[in-house]
This record gives C-alpha cells, sequence and structure tokens, in this order.
C-alpha cells in the first residue's frame, strides 16, 4: 500500500466514530493479512485511541492466530509501551508460526539488549533458521555485538568496539566510491557541509523535547564549536533556554518538500548547512535545484553511512538518533545532548508546540538504552553530557 493511501485510511480512522473505527480496523486487518503498512501506522500514531486498537486486534488474534498484522502489531505495542515481557511471549508464539519471520527474531535480540533476559548461545540457538542466511546475519551484526554476551563486561565492551570500528571503516571507505543513489551535486554539498563538522571539537546536538525549556542553557549551548538542531526547530521565541546559533541543521528527507517555507522560520537557517538524513536512499525531487532557489546548500549522507546508521538502528531512527550515531559513533565528537526526551510526553514532544500526529514508529527503548547507557558505559573516554 502506498503513502497516500496509508495516509488516507489514517485520516478516515481519527475521523470516524469509535463503533466504525473498529469495523475499518478489523476490515483492514482480516482482509489483507499480507500489509502491514496501514497497522504499523495506526500504532505509531498514538494520538488515536489506543483501546480501539488493542481490543480490536486482540480479538482478532484470539479469532485467527495465524493473523500476522494482528500478532505483529500487538507486539510493537506492548514493546512501545514497555511490557517486554509480554512482547516476548508474542514473540515466541510468532516465530513458532513463522520460522522465517527474521524481524521477530531482531526484535527478540533487541529487547534482550534493553532488558536482558537470555543468553547468546540460546539466542543463536534459537535464530537458526535466520541466521543461516548469510545476508540476514550481517543486518544483526551489530545488534548481537550490543547484546548481553556471555563474557565479562570488558570482553563485551571491546567486541562492541571492534564490530563499531569496523563498521565505520567500511562506511568512510564506501563513501569515496561513486553513490548511484545520491546526485553529483548533492554529494559535494555533503562534503562541503562535512568540513567545519570535522573540525569542531565539542558539538551540541539540541532535540526538540520540552525537558529544554526553564533550563537557561541558551548561552551555554551557544558557546559550542558546533550547534546542530533537528528539523527546522523554532529558535527566537525560545532563545533563553536553547540558544541562537544554528550551523547545521539535520533534517528527514521526507520533509524537503516544504523545504521552501521551513527555512524562512528562523534568519538563521538561510546560512547554516542542512544535512538530509534518512536511513534508506530515497527520491527527492529538485534536490539540487535548492541552492540555486533558496540560498541554501543540501547535502545528503552517502549510503555507506546510511547503511552503518540502518544496521545499528534497527532501520527506523531518529533523526537526533541518526546524528548520535554520525558524530558520536563514527567521529567520535565530544557531545552535549540536549532535549533528546525520546518522547516522554506524546501529547507534547516539542517544545515549541504541540503535535497531534506524533509518529511512534521509531525505536525508542532501544534508542534510549544506546545513548544513555551504550554511549556512556562502552564508549568510555568520549565525553558525552546530557541536559535531559
Amino acid at each position: 500500500m502506498d503513502q497516500e493511501m496509508t495516509k488516507s485510511f489514517i485520516t478516515s480512522f481519527r475521523q470516524a466514530p469509535k463503533e466504525e473505527r473498529i469495523l475499518l480496523l478489523s476490515a483492514e486487518v482480516e482482509e489483507s493479512p499480507s500489509a502491514m503498512g496501514n497497522i504499523i501506522s495506526i500504532l505509531a500514531a498514538r494520538d488515536i485511541d489506543t483501546d480501539v486498537f488493542v481490543s480490536v486486534l486482540t480479538e482478532i488474534h484470539e479469532k485467527q492466530p495465524n493473523n500476522l498484522p494482528a500478532l505483529y502489531a500487538l507486539i510493537l505495542h506492548n514493546i512501545r509501551d514497555g511490557n517486554c515481557q509480554k512482547a516476548r511471549e508474542m514473540l515466541l508464539e510468532c516465530i513458532k508460526l513463522w520460522p522465517s519471520k527474521f524481524d521477530a527474531y531482531k526484535q527478540i535480540l533487541r529487547l534482550d539488549i534493553v532488558e536482558p533476559t537470555i543468553s547468546i548461545g540460546n539466542f543463536l540457538k534459537l535464530a537458526r533458521p535466520v541466521l543461516e542466511d548469510p545476508l540476514v546475519a550481517g543486518s544483526y551484526r551489530y545488534q548481537l555485538a550490543l547484546a548481553h554476551l556471555d563474557v565479562d563486561a570488558e570482553d563485551r565492551r571491546r567486541f562492541a568496539l571492534r564490530e563499531m570500528d569496523i563498521g565505520v571503516a567500511d562506511a568512510f571507505r564506501s563513501s569515496l566510491e561513486a553513490d548511484s543513489a545520491i546526485s553529483a551535486g548533492s554529494c559535494q554539498n555533503f562534503w562541503d557541509i562535512f568540513a567545519p563538522i570535522l573540525k569542531a571539537k565539542r558539538i551540541a546536538l539540541i532535540g526538540n523535547g520540552p525537558s529544554l525549556l526553564g533550563q537557561g542553557r541558551g548561552a551555554e549551548i551557544d558557546g559550542h564549536d558546533l550547534v546542530v538542531r533537528f528539523n527546522f526547530p523554532h529558535i527566537s521565541d525560545f532563545a533563553v533556554d536553547v540558544g541562537r546559533r544554528t550551523d547545521l541543521v539535520m533534517v528527514n528527507e521526507s520533509i524537503l518538500g516544504s523545504l521552501p517555507s521551513l527555512v524562512e522560520r528562523e534568519a538563521g537557517f538561510h546560512s547554516c548547512g542542512i544535512l538530509s538524513a534518512h536511513p534508506d536512499s530515497i527520491k527527492i525531487d529538485g534536490i539540487d535545484n535548492f541552492e540555486e532557489s533558496l540560498g541554501v546548500k543540501v547535502g545528503r549522507l552517502p549510503s555507506g553511512f546510511r547503511k552503518f546508521i540502518r544496521r545499528i538502528s534497527y532501520g527506523s531512527p531518529t533523526t537526533g538518533f541518526m546524528a548520535v550515531i554520525l558524530f558520536g559513533i563514527m567521529l567520535k565528537k565530544e557531545l552535549s545532548i540536549y532535549g533528546f526526551d525520546f518522547f516522554n510526553n506524546t501529547r507534547n514532544p516539542h517544545y515549541f508546540k504541540r503535535v497531534d500526529n506524533v509518529f511512534l514508529g521509531h525505536e525508542l527503548s532501544y534508542e534510549k538504552f544506546f545513548v544513555r547507557t551504550f554511549l556512556v558505559d562502552f564508549l568510555r573516554g568520549m565525553p558525552v553530557h546530557f541536559y535531559c
């Protein structure tokens, strides 16, 4: 199902009365058992009626145990609600029904990274049906490195660091090769934008979480060598807390179509670099014309960087998490992290406005573990400062 059809379905679901929502959702799951797009999108939009969502899917799952969309959506719902034990039980049920569904094994491993309960030996035995495929096994490389292996903490740390360093070297090596997914102009823009990043020692990553408010850290933020913001936030009215400087804006490529209006949001956005980031290389019409028409330079992450980030992040990272991997893991910069709230408040996830349609399709518990625990415990010696 394409993006427009999914968007239309979500709109219909939101606008429908409760009893009609039940019918809409039931029909979608029962009539399209192989299509996950709409179900995952509903799950991700936490402003909708969660009780209806869960009750309908639970009823469908009880009537149709083999209905994959219903079962897998319930699994993801439990994961994002922090009910790891229930999610693990349902994942094991999923694996019994579909032994070749490799995403289920990866979710079990992800749960073990965040909340360890099984040994790596047991996991490898459980996941043997999919890990025999070299391509699938390769996609698990970094999660296996992060998992709680049956070795002491220091050995685990060295193993994880070695795997990360090999991956970073591969990413940089491949980025120097011709990239068919990115135009020559966009590629050159990336390296032009990248040059001052390499020179910076202290980098401030400014998330959009409401924990920024009331802290009065604006001047402190502006004192860094490089200030990075995400998806063109409002700044001027909140400068005492969020600062005034913007040297780089990292954006999700899906919003580039609105770039002409977004760069007008703050005066400083016309003079900063814009780095387009998405775990996949998607087609963006007109990206090479932005410099001429708007006076802004837009670069895109090379495919090698994207591949490395996608594998670490379970494929659907927030833009902020992509920045943590890029600046922290790949470039090993000293980071000051502000406003990374991991959508703790889904009704008011941003400090500058209320958002009615919050996409929570990201692996937030995993991102929080990675940023709060892995960076600190495993990457000792790399200064990371949290102000959120």
